[in-house]
């Protein structure tokens, strides 16, 4: 495996249990790897503001989806995998930036000692082909690996396409400094404003359909005979 040096005092270990409610919370208060993605505007499905609501205590984050659940449940499965083709012991691990204590990062494998880290991603099979036969990492999930980098101080962190123990792909993600610090800065300002409890700027997908809107149609179901008969 590739071992870098481990930073000492470049971070702290967190003592939680990923999935369990504390981790949850703590997840709330602090700018995650997965999250970095989102406050530069390169994730697909949700906005910086979506994120806002969601760390303002405004909003609950997005329940459990099918294909979130899959990536849960395959993670033990991909780590022993990786433990066998790599012949070390791993573990997942929170970490918390010494340096930018609000930015955090939830690691699916880490060596015992922190000299080696990796990413699990399950992924439908399309996205997952194309890291198999390219290299190719969605550019949202780059993002969330050179933030896991920023955290841990190492020099690059793996990247685990994994299906099954006969279909799985380990990428090497090298330290891109330029893109960690516009990152930082990025999530830095997104922080503050956080605080603040002062909302990013909004973006086109923010705005919800009215008509499609869960509580437009019960309040539209409920007063409409009403509506019916002042007609």
């Amino acid at each position: 495996p590739r071992m870098s040096k481990c930073l000492e005092g470049h971070y702290k270990v967190i003592p939680l249990k990923q999935g369990s409610q504390a981790w949850l919370e703590y997840r709330r208060t602090h700018i995650g790897a997965s999250d970095v993605a989102v406050i530069v505007g390169k994730n697909p499905w949700k906005t910086p503001y979506m994120l806002w609501l969601e760390k303002s205590g405004r909003k609950s984050p997005e329940p459990m989806n099918p294909a979130m659940q899959r990536g849960i449940n395959a993670e033990p499965v991909a780590r022993a995998c990786l433990e066998k083709q790599l012949d070390i012991e791993l573990a997942p691990v929170v970490l918390e930036s010494i340096a930018e204590p609000w930015m955090a990062a939830s690691f699916d494998a880490v060596s015992l000692d922190h000299t080696y880290a990796c990413e699990i991603k399950h992924l439908k099979q399309e996205t997952h082909s194309k890291t198999v036969l390219y290299d190719e990492i969605p550019e949202y999930y780059q993002m969330q690996v050179q933030a896991q980098i920023n955290v841990i101080g190492l020099a690059s962190v793996d990247y685990f396409a994994f299906q099954n123990e006969d279909d799985n792909v380990l990428v090497e993600v090298k330290r891109d400094d330029e893109l960690i610090l516009e990152m930082r800065e990025a999530c830095a300002e997104f922080y503050r404003n956080l605080v603040k409890d002062f909302p990013p700027e909004i973006h086109k997908r923010d705005y919800v359909h009215i008509e499609k809107s869960k509580e437009f149609l019960e309040a539209w179901n409920k007063y409409k005979p009403i509506w019916d008969k002042i007609q």
